[in-house]
């Protein structure tokens, strides 16, 4: 049986579907929690402002709680100096744990942990969904 991550892996970025309606389609398809996705939809211009909305959003504390470590379908914030702010689901694929995520020329992409880090990404928040 293969993993759920398969039916998205190549699928292209478009202004209408940008790493935050990836998450929303696969958080609504995959885990069912179309009720709780509504807290990532502003842009921001800068990795502070999305870290200060997210943790100072209503929606996001009566929806999601931070964890540190992180499993199959949280949500993943995260960034570079290049990527002010990008959102994505852990996953594990093939014994590997990162981040499936929507990127711009790329689409839909799996990143292993090991490297985001050799990339100098930076993890601003893991959050799981109240269930």
């Amino acid at each position: 049986m293969s993993h759920w991550s398969q039916k998205y892996l190549g699928k292209e970025w478009s202004e209408d579907y940008d790493c935050y309606e990836f998450f929303r389609d696969v958080q609504t398809n995959v885990f069912g929690l179309s009720q709780q996705l509504d807290f990532v939809a502003p842009c921001y211009e800068t990795r502070a402002e999305a870290i200060d909305f997210v943790d100072n959003s209503k929606d996001v504390q009566e929806n999601w709680f931070d964890v540190s470590v992180a499993v199959e379908g949280d949500a993943v914030l995260f960034g570079n100096v290049h990527n002010s702010f990008h959102i994505g689901i852990w996953t594990i694929i093939d014994g590997q744990s990162g981040v499936l995520h929507c990127r711009k020329n790329d689409g839909v992409v799996f990143t292993p942990r090991k490297n985001l880090i050799e990339s100098d990404t930076r993890i601003s928040s893991l959050l799981r969904a109240k269930k």
